[in-house]
């Protein structure tokens, strides 16, 4: 079988496991429904769907990874999560050059889910959050 070739998407001699935010996708074999199906917009999660979501949510019971935003679709998982080793995230930001941090904090707009090809959290339902709305 012919795996697909893909770009890297790990910067060269980044250390991963440092105190930092990081934004993961975690798809199913196949992208199989297995998580849910979409019902009036919103995400229903399967028996396997909500398996998963309480499995997911104990990561940060037993490790130094804190969940901080999350959403389940019905083929995959997208998250924010907080490396924290000693009760202090922080450290560089892999992805983002500091010109672009520094004009995104002087910036007071919001965000922007536009360009994406898949349903905003907002329509197809947030699975669940360990954090605040803002």
């Amino acid at each position: 079988m012919d795996l697909p070739h893909r770009k890297p998407q790990r910067l060269k001699g980044y250390d991963y496991s440092q105190n930092n935010a990081y934004f993961i996708t975690i798809c199913t074999q196949n992208r199989l429904h297995l998580l849910g199906g979409i019902v009036n917009e919103t995400v229903e999660l399967s028996d396997a769907g909500k398996m998963a979501e309480e499995r997911f949510l104990n990561i940060a019971k037993d490790t130094e990874v804190n969940i901080e935003k999350y959403v389940f679709m019905p083929n995959h998982i997208h998250a924010i999560v907080l490396i924290d080793h000693n009760g202090t995230t922080q450290g560089s930001f892999p992805t983002v050059s500091a010109s672009t941090r520094s004009a995104s904090s002087e910036s007071t707009s919001s965000d922007s889910t536009s360009g994406t090809d898949e349903p905003s959290p907002t329509t197809a339902g947030v699975s669940g959050s360990s954090a605040s709305p803002s």
